[in-house]
């Protein structure tokens, strides 16, 4: 049994263990508006995220699919 001033190294977890339970989530969320064909009516506002590690992207059309998404990822990790 090693004493307390001892250092004892632990393994490293493996590449299956990395990619089952992420440490964080990190996504950068991108917002800009396309207008309309019709200059009365407001813009339509998208949205796009993407995977900071893996750069996977997905594009929305609506707030709500995005926050959806984000809820289906929470719920991975």
């Amino acid at each position: 049994m090693p004493s307390h001033d001892q250092s004892r190294k632990l393994p490293a977890p493996s590449e299956v263990e990395k990619e089952a339970r992420p440490y964080r989530l990190v996504y950068l969320v991108y917002r800009w508006r396309e207008p309309r064909g019709d200059p009365t009516l407001p813009p339509v506002w998208r949205y796009r995220v993407e995977d900071a590690v893996t750069h996977e992207q997905h594009l929305f059309g609506e707030f709500s699919a995005l926050v959806e998404f984000l809820r289906t990822q929470e719920m991975r990790a």
